[in-house]
């Protein structure tokens, strides 16, 4: 029972950190956008 609580836990722990890593990754990726798009649009306005 101690085991498959542990295996239990070590499984939600590896979870945890893959959804935090995507979380992560998407929130990088719209902080990138969130810059680069006004950026893109003022030099193609400028340019």
């Amino acid at each position: 029972m101690h085991v498959g609580l542990t295996g239990f836990n070590g499984g939600k722990a590896a979870v945890e950190g893959f959804v935090h890593q995507l979380v992560g990754q998407i929130a990088a990726s719209g902080i990138f956008l969130l810059f680069i798009v006004p950026i893109s649009a003022l030099m193609r306005a400028l340019g």
